[in-house]
């Protein structure tokens, strides 16, 4: 068991804003011991003390870039536990600070969460009264449901049991969400989910992906354009 360090008075970066009220300074040297000690013994006590002494950092950058708006302060600063602990053995003393390094992280976390809000209204509109009197007819149903069927007949040259439960999740994530879905996100759950190494699920990613494109937009070819008919339409 370790002590926890004393932050010197050196060193300190004061935050914006400390959530419950008066002054709270982020110590890039007090930060870096934590780092440094849970990087050569792994106790799990010094990173949850480095994770205590980011969270009022955290909260602050986040209230003044207007992130909370988009994405809950918990959730957020759950991802920001997470990565931090994940990236606390890439620190370098000889590339920046540990404030420096932290603040990127949240800044990432930050820049992360107003991108997926911006892509779910895209995609997502609020239901308005006149669409609510307007709904999709049967030949909108019937499409869909062609091709789901069309989707789930494609073979697969995969044997593997646990690769073919992935590859059915892989379909059917590409078709609860419009096919707006990003690689290494499905691919890191398939790797937990499905007992996939790293490699192997980003292939399958891939595979899936590729022959479900190839079977919906093979039937789709471009009409032959000679050059006299684009010298006519000009």
């Amino acid at each position: 068991m370790h002590a926890p360090f004393q932050p010197p008075p050196d060193l300190s970066h004061q935050t914006w804003r400390h959530p419950d009220g008066g002054q709270h300074y982020f110590n890039s040297d007090y930060a870096r011991k934590l780092i440094e000690t849970f990087n050569q013994c792994g106790n799990m006590q010094t990173i949850n003390e480095l994770l205590r002494h980011v969270e009022p950092l955290a909260k602050s950058i986040l209230e003044y870039r207007n992130t909370t708006q988009h994405e809950s302060v918990d959730e957020l600063m759950s991802k920001i536990r997470v990565k931090v602990w994940k990236s606390a053995r890439l620190y370098d003393p000889g590339k920046g600070t540990t404030f420096s390094f932290v603040a990127r992280i949240i800044q990432s976390i930050s820049y992360s969460a107003v991108a997926d809000a911006w892509n779910r209204a895209e995609r997502f509109c609020e239901l308005n009264g006149e669409n609510y009197y307007h709904p999709c007819g049967a030949d909108s149903r019937f499409a869909v449901a062609d091709i789901e069927s069309r989707v789930f007949s494609i073979k697969t040259p995969c044997t593997d049991p646990y690769e073919l439960q992935a590859q059915r999740w892989f379909a059917n994530s590409f078709l609860d969400c419009e096919f707006h879905i990003r690689r290494h996100q499905a691919a890191n759950c398939a790797m937990q989910v499905f007992r996939l190494d790293h490699v192997r699920s980003r292939w399958l990613f891939d595979l899936t992906l590729l022959s479900i494109r190839r079977e919906l937009i093979a039937d789709r070819r471009l009409t032959p354009i000679s050059p006299g008919s684009l010298e006519c339409a000009g």
